[in-house]
């Protein structure tokens, strides 16, 4: 596939995209406070249109999502040291985040044969790491890894090609319900959504 064919949106938009990874994969080293291999991205999505854009005449036959290697590849350096928070923000508008939300930070991040990993280096006095931990070595399908980035993007057949991650506004430690296949994107909001509100 050539995403350089494709033409790209000019506006950025915000998706997430949940998974916590692979249950042989993921290694905790409890003494260290870290979890190894965490998926950040996939590369490939069913998700259809975004939501809130099924009626866009550009994506009514989008049917899945495509993150190319070669736009993980130049966006790894984005998530090196990304804070990685509990929970989404009450308002996804909201750009700052509570202390008590912090859990950690993605380090060691890396292109593999599926998508983007990472390790979790997770601060071991939060009250929700052992929870965390648990569920990473025994049921890793329970929580998703939702990274918040802005991207640019085109469409070509019933595929919408993500053709740059221009931004990472936030990771997120998610519930992800086990009637999924612990894959989720969705539209959150435009880049300018974003500013506070005295840059309105």
């Amino acid at each position: 596939m050539n995403a350089v064919a494709v033409q790209s949106r000019v506006s950025l938009i915000l998706l997430t995209e949940d998974r916590f990874g692979a249950a042989t994969a993921v290694r905790v080293d409890r003494a260290a406070g870290v979890i190894r291999g965490v998926k950040i991205l996939g590369l490939e999505s069913r998700n259809g249109p975004p939501p809130g854009k099924e009626r866009d005449p550009k994506y009514q036959a989008v049917r899945r999502r495509i993150y190319p290697r070669a736009v993980l590849e130049a966006a790894k350096r984005l998530y090196e040291g990304a804070a990685v928070n509990i929970n989404h923000p009450v308002n996804p508008k909201d750009a700052n985040r509570d202390v008590a939300d912090g859990f950690g930070r993605l380090v060691y991040v890396r292109v593999e044969a599926d998508g983007l990993f990472a390790d979790l280096e997770y601060l071991k006095a939060h009250p929700l790491a052992e929870r965390v931990c648990e569920a990473a070595e025994r049921m890793p399908e329970q929580f998703g890894l939702s990274p918040h980035h802005f991207i640019a993007d085109g469409v070509e057949g019933d595929a919408l090609i993500v053709t740059e991650i221009g931004a990472v506004a936030s990771v997120d430690i998610v519930r992800t319900p086990a009637t999924t296949s612990g894959l989720f994107e969705g539209l959150m909001m435009e880049p300018e959504m974003m500013k506070p509100e005295d840059e309105k």
